[in-house]
């Protein structure tokens, strides 16, 4: 009898045990399936927001390139300006020639002397007069300026060509003037009947002046004083962006 009842209590007790192991196993394989189902879910709500995301990017890529793709009011003015060809007035820039004068002024300064000789003679017999010769030589410093007259230049306009021609007048003397501080007389001789005057010391200055006056025309200052004029007035054109961007400039 004893016997029976230990049987009967192991087999309560393994049944006991294979009750806990099912529910266990049960746990465990409901945990599995709550936690395998929430994976899924926590990736669909990822992959939801992921693809939402793309869609915004997508349609902000579209926007952003029709965007770019539509001429704003200012690339319309530009294009309009682009496509108006620009014309040169000359009118625009005559006061700027005008005040070109003393940049295209050349000056020459120089060293020359002059001199008056002189004696009277008789009508009659064509003999010398006795103690009435004199002579006069001085030595002075003094600058010589040449240049042109920049409101006479001329720009004519070929729009045809798109060509600019730069037509410079003549140079001339502007101002021939002698430093009196610098006057040195050489020498000065004069007679009993013949003195020296004023009148004579203006001829020897002339005579200095008209001397720089030869040696600067000889040595091509009137040229230089021309040439420096067209390349300030071709200087102050190119200066100009529309000028240099559709003309070409000529000097005649």
């Amino acid at each position: 009898m004893r016997n029976t009842n230990v049987v009967k209590n192991v087999k309560k007790v393994v049944v006991v045990l294979v009750v806990i192991c099912v529910l266990a196993f049960a746990s465990w394989i409901g945990y599995k399936v709550v936690l395998s189902w929430h994976n899924n879910e926590q990736d669909k709500a990822v992959s939801e927001a992921l693809e939402k995301e793309e869609k915004k990017v997508a349609v902000l890529m579209k926007y952003n390139k029709a965007i770019s793709n539509v001429p704003t009011i200012w690339d319309k003015i530009e294009e309009k300006i682009a496509e108006e060809e620009y014309v040169f007035d000359a009118g625009s820039i005559e006061t700027e020639i005008n005040e070109l004068s003393e940049l295209t002024t050349v000056e020459y300064l120089y060293t020359n002397y002059g001199s008056v000789k002189s004696e009277k003679n008789f009508e009659l017999t064509g003999w010398k007069v006795p103690f009435s010769s004199k002579e006069l030589t001085i030595v002075m410093d003094g600058s010589l300026k040449i240049g042109v007259d920049c409101s006479k230049i001329e720009l004519d306009v070929d729009e045809s060509t798109k060509t600019i021609t730069i037509k410079v007048p003549s140079a001339k003397i502007l101002s021939n003037e002698l430093f009196e501080d610098t006057l040195v007389v050489c020498e000065e001789d004069d007679s009993l009947f013949s003195e020296i005057t004023d009148e004579d010391s203006s001829y020897a200055r002339q005579e200095i002046k008209s001397k720089a006056e030869d040696d600067a025309e000889d040595s091509g200052m009137f040229e230089q004083a021309e040439e420096k004029a067209a390349e300030e007035v071709e200087r102050l054109l190119v200066s100009i962006p529309e000028v240099s961007a559709n003309y070409t400039i000529v000097v005649a």
